[in-house]
């Protein structure tokens, strides 16, 4: 599981089952129907731009700090 997790190309699948898997588990007997495998691609998808966020601030932070030093 580790050596999928470190990854870099199967990490996003393996996030997308987990998140799949999370939805089927909380749902109960409704889970697997198209409007929630559409809620579950909607979830995964935001991830994306969350990511690019926390990138670029992080990116952000560090050339301000070597800009100060």
């Amino acid at each position: 599981m580790r050596s999928l997790w470190n990854n870099r190309t199967a990490r996003p699948y393996l996030l997308l089952v987990i998140m799949i898997a999370v939805f089927s588990a909380l749902g109960g007997d409704t889970v697997l129907t198209v409007a929630t495998l559409r809620s579950v691609l909607q979830h995964f998808a935001t991830l994306g731009p969350v990511a690019l966020g926390l990138g670029l601030t992080i990116l952000a932070a560090t050339s301000t700090s070597r800009l100060r030093a």
